[in-house]
């Protein structure tokens, strides 16, 4: 045990986790068109599949459209589909 352990341990401490607060941020933008996108497939009747946020210096959505050959990426100041 190190000199000082115990005091560290002791003393009240905000939540803690490894490597910092590791999720990604998504901007208002992002946040809107993936609403926008969800609630035309809804109407339409398909939904995404397999999303996921990506990206180690941009935080940025990538998607597809279930039973479809379209994919989606929605950057923090634009979106494409391909």
């Amino acid at each position: 045990m190190l000199v000082g352990d115990s005091d560290v341990l002791a003393r009240p401490h905000r939540s803690v986790q490894p490597f910092g607060d590791m999720r990604p941020e998504l901007t208002v933008f992002q946040i809107e068109v993936e609403k926008g996108i969800n609630d035309v497939l809804q109407h339409l009747g398909k939904h995404v599949a397999d999303r996921r946020i990506v990206g180690i210096s941009k935080t940025y959505i990538t998607g597809g459209i279930k039973d479809q050959d379209i994919t989606f990426s929605i950057y923090p100041d634009g979106a494409a589909c391909r």
